[in-house]
């Protein structure tokens, strides 16, 4: 089982590859969170929701509309995201004054699948 930081290191890995492909695809800058400099958000969006409310995500973030947002933060949101056992993949990215918010909903067990 990979440790949080491995996980992190390998989240940060891929987010960096992602992001360079959306900037060559898209030609839109995105800045990485993790090498940014600290900005106040002005929004959040949250992207990639299947079956969890938006409402959801807003709770466990540690990060408000009108806060600072740093570094620290996005690595604080991305384990508290994980840690809610919703999703699989969280990726956090900024546009601007705008906070990203990409998720992909975590698998159903079978547990829970074949009791409904």
């Amino acid at each position: 089982m990979l440790s949080s930081n491995s996980y992190l290191s390998i989240l940060l890995k891929q987010s960096i590859i992602l992001l360079a492909s959306l900037v060559l695809l898209v030609g839109v800058p995105l800045k990485s969170l993790h090498a940014a400099e600290p900005f106040v958000v002005k929004d959040i969006r949250v992207e990639g929701l299947q079956r969890v409310e938006p409402g959801t995500v807003f709770s466990y973030l540690p990060v408000q509309v009108g806060e600072r947002f740093t570094s620290e933060k996005a690595a604080d949101s991305i384990k508290a995201l994980y840690a809610t056992g919703f999703f699989r993949d969280v990726q956090i990215q900024a546009q601007g004054d705008v906070l990203i918010v990409i998720v992909r909903n975590a698998q159903p067990s079978r547990e829970s699948s074949s009791q409904g």
